[in-house]
């Protein structure tokens, strides 16, 4: 049983696995640490 197939067979299942992988990646955008981010010299 592949993936499409699970996912026609269990439509319900294939919403919330995709909700739960979105809300994980929210959850580590916002724990992004600033040393992570470029570094960007500000205009003076």
């Amino acid at each position: 049983m592949n993936i499409s197939e699970l996912s026609l067979r269990r439509p319900v299942l294939a919403i919330v696995m995709n909700v739960v992988i979105i809300v994980f990646g929210v959850i580590a955008f916002k724990f992004l640490g600033v040393r992570d981010y470029p570094a960007i010299d500000p205009p003076i």
